[in-house]
């Protein structure tokens, strides 16, 4: 009886290791699948602010409901963003809000993968949908 569960788990456990190595070859199999870059200049977001607010902030959108013409940035998945910023500053504070709509009603706050935020400057922010879904972002730089 013993050797018949050791065959079993011995087998199961190639099987297993089979599996994970096929993942790890394929691409779009785990984190470590290549997104793609995305660049967004200022002429990309119509809707966003010139300059820094009067407190410092500055948007790429304005929450809703919103003017005519405008809408919230599609943010794909699998995709990193590289955003261009008028702060003159590296941010203290980024916050991030997705929706599936582009009008951004209902939104949420971005949290975990679908708002990944890899770093910024006084020039720019980098910010990953790092999930499968695509969404509209919307971002407030403080």
């Amino acid at each position: 009886m013993r050797g018949a569960t050791t065959i079993r788990r011995t087998t199961r456990l190639a099987w297993t290791l089979t599996l994970v190595a096929l993942c790890a070859a394929q691409s779009g199999c785990g984190d470590a699948a290549a997104q793609d870059i995305i660049e967004v200049r200022a002429a990309d977001l119509p809707c966003a602010d010139a300059a820094p607010e009067a407190d410092g902030s500055w948007q790429t959108a304005p929450l809703p409901p919103l003017p005519t013409g405008c809408s919230w940035l599609p943010f794909t998945g699998r995709r990193t963003y590289v955003f261009d910023h008028p702060l003159g500053r590296t941010p203290r504070d980024v916050e991030v809000f997705v929706s599936f709509d582009q009008s951004g009603t209902p939104a949420s706050l971005g949290a975990g993968d679908e708002a990944l935020i890899e770093g910024a400057d006084a020039s720019s922010f980098s910010l990953r949908n790092g999930t499968r879904q695509d969404f509209f972002v919307r971002v407030i730089l403080r």
